[in-house]
């Protein structure tokens, strides 16, 4: 597991990729995003649709939703 920023793992995924290896990021934007707007899942689903594999959530709950993986509260 290899943690890197958001804005660069898009560009270090295929390195990981190579390696076995898994990209970690931070969900704090979208976790930002989630506490002024609402359910913003599109927001979730842009970080893996960016390289990251393992996203670091405030709001599991949501993030799961986003993903199909669980129904809303």
């Amino acid at each position: 597991v290899i943690e890197v920023p958001t804005a660069k793992a898009a560009a270090l995924a295929p390195a990981a990729d190579k390696i076995g290896a898994k990209i970690f990021c931070n969900g704090w934007t979208a976790d930002a995003q989630q506490m002024v707007f609402g359910q913003q899942q599109d927001t979730y689903l842009k970080l893996f649709s960016d390289g990251c594999d393992i996203v670091q959530t405030e709001f599991p709950a949501a993030l799961l939703q986003a993903l199909g993986r669980t129904s809303a509260p």
